[in-house]
């Protein structure tokens, strides 16, 4: 499939996240842009996924964040049943849409059955790693910005996930989209 024709699914998609649509909408006209968007789905590298802010599978948005949750979701389902309830600490910064990622992350664990101890309002990244020691989870996820290109100034998200993981081979991203929800409130 083209990256034209991942493109005019997303269009064509009736439920599509309304920001998202209006972000296909002004691409249009600009083959660059939808090929970067559209051509090849964003990697899951060694400190995450990172990448530019908008609609299609190779930009950070909801549905490239469910996938990813997704693959370590369908990763943890292989997993003992007392490992897997263990959960994941999720923790989000004060940057644009990672309220929103951390939650739509929870959503896809707690499909799977998965409980997801949430912050519930924004920290820095130690507090998670000390959150999923203190809580002993299997895994944690920080949604958080990245550093950005020199002279450009391009928002650009990280989805840290696995900080605990042990298995050397990599969680492959299925594509599917996402109850057990717990706020995390740890005392200073």
């Amino acid at each position: 499939m083209s990256y034209r024709d991942t493109y005019q699914q997303w269009i064509d998609e009736p439920t599509l996240d309304p920001e998202l649509k209006t972000d296909l909408k002004k691409m249009a006209n600009d083959e660059t842009t939808k090929e970067e968007a559209f051509a090849a789905p964003m990697a899951f590298g060694t400190a995450g996924m990172r990448g530019v802010l908008g609609a299609g599978i190779g930009r950070m948005n909801i549905y490239t964040v469910r996938q990813a949750t997704e693959g370590l979701a369908r990763f943890m389902d292989t997993l003992s049943d007392e490992t897997k309830a263990r959960g994941v600490a999720i923790s989000y910064d004060s940057r644009y849409m990672s309220q929103e990622f951390a939650y739509q992350s929870a959503g896809v664990l707690g499909a799977h059955g998965i409980k997801s101890y949430v912050f519930d309002q924004l920290r820095p990244t130690p507090e998670l790693s000390f959150a999923v020691r203190h809580l002993k989870t299997y895994a944690g996820i920080m949604i958080t910005l990245a550093i950005t290109r020199s002279n450009t100034m391009v928002t650009r998200f990280m989805v840290r996930m696995a900080v605990k993981c042990r298995r050397k081979n990599p969680i492959k991203l299925p594509s599917t989209p996402g109850r057990h929800l717990i706020f995390l409130r740890l005392k200073r």
